[in-house]
């Protein structure tokens, strides 16, 4: 029984069994479950899941030993330990939603790693029993080659480069190989011929870092495997589980019946995560900034962390307890794991905070309403005073689209300032911008509509209606067509994802099905949208590459197609602080476009005030990496010059020549 356990649990190779001390070590592990004194310490806890967990309907019950993810999390391949000999690979091209037995022969043997690069072309299989080879798919999975001298080794591990043009395996005793040339492995003498047992690499595949499950030590090569360095593991008694950051500096180490451990500098220094305390830990995975991380624990439900290992959460939501194979994504939204005795399991994450628009206010001398709606399910509560925030009301923990909150004991004919605040289930807290409202010196009710909403986003502004306590309200720049996010594995509004997919058939030459449903084949085009307005969809954020995901900049492009014709650009060209050019209509311009995208709350007047000033200070630090970072400045300065005023062009449709920095250079997007 306990070989089975052994050999099924722990994957350790059998002539690691057949060795004393590794043997020993075995079964201290095995005393201690048995024993129990793997206990769960319950102060460690984050707030509430960030994940929603599913069980995928009809995904292969198989004795898995690793799963590995493209870095948008829609390619996996999954490889299982039969403890028959008849090891099989699984690869799902839908995230896990569906799975396929893959064409590559059937050994003899239990399949020990997998691999694949970020855009899931790349993959590496390899087994830990009988001499079998490494094999390589260049297609996603769809044909399987065994690569040329790679086969008199029982290999533990593989590892490939974001880009896959370099890759890794590691036998369970002998030195590591690479290859950068298709079919081509060659070992690398340097790392020595050791009983290998986690390996992983860096994304730009120039970081490579290997386990001796031997002595617990762990090897260090900083160019691609040419030269190794030695450094120490923490004291535990068998180094299960290896995760690595893309840019191979934050790792986390399980260890079965000891504590979990994070580094921050490639290994060199380590943090026990204390708090946890010892499990029967197994696989470790995180996002490739190393912030999100998962890891998985025998008899137990998976353990998350959204900070880097600061905090953590045993998640019990899930449905599936004893995991021992998990993988994530890049970004971390997704984890895929599963048990020896059950289906797949999908962890989706939700880290988009609600979209709070249409906030409103009716109110009596002594009293008033506030009203709003979410994008999702929130809770509703306000946050109000005369100048700061001085009150708050109670939280309406009911998670509704439309809110309303009554605030009361208020003073007559007094100007109140206030702003709604919404959380959805996974904690993403929303608050709006500040908003007010003045208590009439009599009993009539004075309805007041605001002219703006959460930050970040364009939307339709209706006029108020005729009172002494409306604010003016401007022309508007741009008639909205898209207000909520969207993203794959959310709950996301039907009509929503409808106008999205008529907008990319119609606009962008796509040929989707126009169903309420936002699948991969939407996403797909929507990142050929980010891709084709790179520089002001991602470019604004710092990103490289496309997310799929309908956000803040990805709803301005679009809505941008809507727009009035009428604009003459630039649109923004004067120089605007509270010295210089105070007073001008290009301010009120400012205004109304900040209000517009939810920043400013005060009257669209052409005086640069102490409001617009820190409404822009808002909107810079918003949008650094445009406005402040080309200038090497960090906080937001409030003063409207050349690159803020590039930005607010871009963001009404005008593209501007490149920006001369006093002496810096240039910057353009």
């Amino acid at each position: 029984m306990w070989k089975i356990y052994r050999e099924m649990i722990l994957d350790i190779p059998s002539h690691w069994y057949n060795n004393s001390t590794l043997r020993y070590r075995s079964f201290l592990v095995f005393l201690a479950v048995v024993i129990g004194i793997l206990a769960v310490p319950s102060a460690f806890v984050h707030a509430a899941s960030k994940y929603t967990w599913t069980v995928i309907p009809g995904s292969p019950v198989r004795p898995w030993s690793a799963f590995a993810a493209s870095a948008d999390g829609t390619k996996l391949v999954g490889v299982d330990a039969d403890l028959y000999g008849h090891g099989l690979v699984f690869i799902s091209s839908d995230r896990g939603q569906t799975w396929a037995t893959s064409t590559i022969p059937q050994i003899t043997g239990q399949w020990s790693g997998a691999a694949v690069s970020a855009s899931g072309t790349t993959m590496l299989v390899t087994a830990n029993s009988g001499s079998n080879f490494v094999y390589e798919s260049d297609d996603g999975g769809a044909s399987w080659a065994p690569q040329a001298g790679t086969g008199s080794f029982n290999w533990s591990d593989a590892a490939v480069s974001a880009d896959g043009t370099k890759r890794f395996a590691a036998p369970a005793n002998g030195y590591i190989y690479v290859s950068t040339t298709t079919g081509m492995w060659t070992p690398l003498t340097g790392s020595g011929s050791r009983q290998w047992a986690r390996l992983r690499v860096s994304a730009d595949g120039s970081k490579v870092y290997a386990i001796d499950g031997q002595y617990n030590t762990m090897y260090v090569s900083l160019n691609s495997g040419n030269t190794w360095t030695q450094k120490t593991l923490p004291s535990v008694q068998y180094a299960y589980g290896l995760a690595l950051s893309a840019d191979g500096m934050k790792l986390v180490l399980s260890s079965y019946g000891d504590d979990l451990y994070t580094s921050v500098d490639g290994g060199t220094t380590w943090t026990d995560q204390t708090a946890l305390g010892a499990h029967g830990w197994g696989a470790v995975d995180s996002s490739a900034d190393g912030s999100r991380i998962v890891a998985t624990a025998d008899g137990e439900y998976v353990y998350t962390s959204i900070d880097g290992g600061a905090n953590w959460l045993e998640e019990t939501t899930s449905q599936i307890a004893s995991r021992y194979v998990v993988a994530a994504s890049a970004d971390g939204l997704t984890f895929v794991t599963s048990s020896p005795t059950s289906q797949v399991e999908i962890g989706t994450g939700d880290f988009i905070v609600p979209l709070i628009t249409g906030v409103a206010s009716t109110q009596t001398t002594t009293t008033a309403t506030v009203t709003w709606t979410t994008n999702e399910p929130a809770t509703s509560q306000v946050i109000y005073g005369t100048t700061p925030y001085t009150a708050t009301t109670t939280l309406d923990t009911t998670l509704a689209t439309s809110h309303s909150v009554a605030l009361t004991g208020l003073s007559p004919s007094t100007l109140y300032h206030f702003a709604v605040v919404s959380q959805d289930a996974a904690v993403n807290q929303a608050t709006s911008s500040d908003y007010t409202l003045t208590t009439s010196a009599n009993a009539a009710s004075v309805p007041s509509v605001s002219s703006h909403g959460v930050s970040g986003q364009r939307i339709s502004v209706p006029q108020p209606e005729s009172s002494p306590q409306s604010a003016p309200v401007t022309s508007q720049i741009c008639t909205p067509y898209l207000t909520g996010y969207i993203r794959l594995g959310a709950a996301n509004d039907p009509d929503q994802v409808r106008k999205l997919q008529t907008f990319l058939n119609e606009k962008q030459g796509e040929s989707l099905a126009v169903d309420g449903i936002y699948s991969q084949a939407d996403s797909d085009a929507v990142k050929r949208f980010q891709a084709k307005y790179h520089s002001e969809i991602l470019g604004v954020w710092g990103l490289s590459a496309p997310t799929g995901y309908i956000y803040r900049t990805t709803i301005m492009k679009i809505n941008s197609f809507y727009c009035s014709s009428s604009i003459v650009c630039p649109y923004f060209n004067e120089y605007n602080s509270p010295t210089q050019n105070s007073t001008s209509p290009e301010v009120g311009k400012t205004k109304e476009l900040l209000s517009e995208l939810g920043f400013y709350s005060g009257t669209t007047t052409d005086t640069f005030d102490i409001s617009l000033q820190s409404a822009l200070k808002n909107f810079q630090n918003t949008f650094k990496q445009t406005m402040l970072t080309p200038w090497g400045i960090a906080k937001g300065t409030g003063y409207k010059y050349k690159t803020t005023n590039k930005f607010l062009n871009m963001l009404v449709g005008c593209k501007t020549p490149a920006v001369i920095l006093d002496g810096k250079g240039t910057f353009d997007y």
